[in-house]
């Protein structure tokens, strides 16, 4: 990357690459299968070796994921996952993970925060971004700070 400072998700892959392995990135989605043991997952994802954990923030509309990840969403939003209820178990929860944490989605989700700034519930750091990525349906992932 030149100059510029890494991502925490491309520093995770390359310790993986040192430690001559493929980063192990797994995907679960928020909330699921409930709201209470979607923690208890999350940390056993982690505890089991994850660099990366992918967090799927559900939409109401997701599909180009699939049939088992749309179930999934709906799902979770039946029970009233949201991204507002996402970053505040993440945050009562910061330090706990060895895992860099992903929150992967559809734009909508994420359209009251805009792309560059801080997020809310994260407690204002200027490192706590949004980022676009450049995967398809506009999805963003949140790479630094409160996860």
């Amino acid at each position: 990357m030149n100059n510029m400072q890494k991502s925490p998700l491309q520093e995770a892959v390359e310790r993986a690459h040192a430690l001559g392995r493929r980063a192990v990135i797994p995907f679960i989605t928020a909330g699921f299968p409930d709201k209470e043991s979607f923690w208890t997952h999350l940390e056993r994802i982690d505890g089991a070796g994850a660099d990366i954990i992918e967090i799927g923030v559900p939409f109401s509309d997701p599909v180009a994921d699939g049939p088992l990840i749309e179930q999934a969403s709906r799902d979770a939003l039946a029970r009233g996952v949201s991204l507002k209820w996402i970053l505040d178990g993440l945050k009562a929860r910061k330090g706990r993970f060895f895992a860099k944490l992903a929150l992967m989605g559809y734009v909508n989700p994420f359209l009251p925060v805009r792309a560059g700034t801080a997020c809310p519930g994260c407690g204002g750091s200027r490192s706590q971004r949004l980022h676009r990525s450049g995967h398809a349906a506009g999805r963003i992932r949140h790479l630094q700070g409160c996860l």
